[in-house]
């Protein structure tokens, strides 16, 4: 079994509470994780992939990432682009808004001065060393939630749910990227027609199930080429090709270069 890549919550580095920041490029590759993530961008383009949606990225927009999101970053940068993200667990964040971020939305254009001002101090607390810190951190932590939910209504936002059947689908694909899924199998599992699940698939999702789960397995092969030193030949296999021709042949048709071509020019990432 071969998982799309999954952050675990022992990556927050045994605190409730991890910021790190970024620049000039801030995009990342596919992956998910089982704890929560705000990610600031300024001055920033391209787009966020968000459980198979595209969403664009703008200066001042917010994503909220919530665990076991499927979610990259394309991005498009300029000298003065710059990300900030912060990873969180749950056992920071009062049962109330924990409750909220379950129904609320996943990205907000425009974030209030007022929610910027809090993630800055947020971070400058984060990096320095104060008794208080791990307090401040909560209670900053709290209030930005807060003031981003209070702000809902005044913003630009967008929410996109799945149906049931559809987000059985994607699980069935992120639990298991090397499973030999098929559009067939996958309606037989989820008890429907081939043809309704594919129509359903596209209307939610915007493309097709093949083409969904293609995206999916380069993405897991762009990542084990650049941040690992996994034979090829394997990583055909974790992906989901029966075949080094059609791994290639497809990884081709995705990204313009061969796996190992894209290997090389990446593999500085490590």
């Amino acid at each position: 079994m071969q998982e799309i890549f999954r952050f675990e919550k022992d990556q927050l580095f045994g605190s409730s509470i991890h910021i790190h920041t970024k620049t000039g490029d801030t995009s990342y590759v596919a992956h998910r994780h089982d704890y929560y993530e705000m990610i600031l961008y300024r001055d920033c383009g391209g787009v966020c992939v968000l459980n198979g949606v595209e969403h664009k990225l703008t200066d001042n927009c917010l994503f909220l990432i919530t665990p076991n999101d499927y979610h990259r970053i394309e991005a498009q940068n300029t000298d003065l682009s710059a990300s900030t993200v912060i990873s969180f667990s749950e056992i920071v964040v009062d049962k109330d808004i924990i409750s909220s971020l379950a129904f609320c939305p996943r990205i907000w254009y425009n974030v209030s001065s007022d929610a910027l001002s809090i993630i800055e101090t947020l971070t400058k607390v984060y990096f320095r060393n104060d008794k208080r810190r791990e307090h401040l951190l909560n209670h900053l932590l709290n209030a930005i939630l807060c003031t981003v939910l209070d702000n809902a209504e005044k913003l630009k936002i967008s929410n996109e749910a799945y149906s049931p059947l559809v987000l059985r689908a994607m699980t069935m694909v992120l639990t298991d990227v090397s499973a030999d899924l098929t559009l067939n199998k996958v309606a037989k599992e989820c008890n429907i027609t081939p043809s309704y699940f594919s129509a359903l698939f596209r209307k939610e999702v915007g493309k097709t199930f093949i083409g969904w789960l293609t995206e999916i397995r380069i993405d897991q092969a762009k990542w084990q080429l650049s941040k690992t030193d996994t034979d090829i030949l394997n990583i055909c296999y974790d992906c989901g090709y029966n075949t080094p021709s059609q791994f290639i042949k497809m990884f081709k048709r995705e990204t313009g270069i061969t796996p190992s071509e894209y290997r090389k020019l990446n593999s500085g990432s490590k």
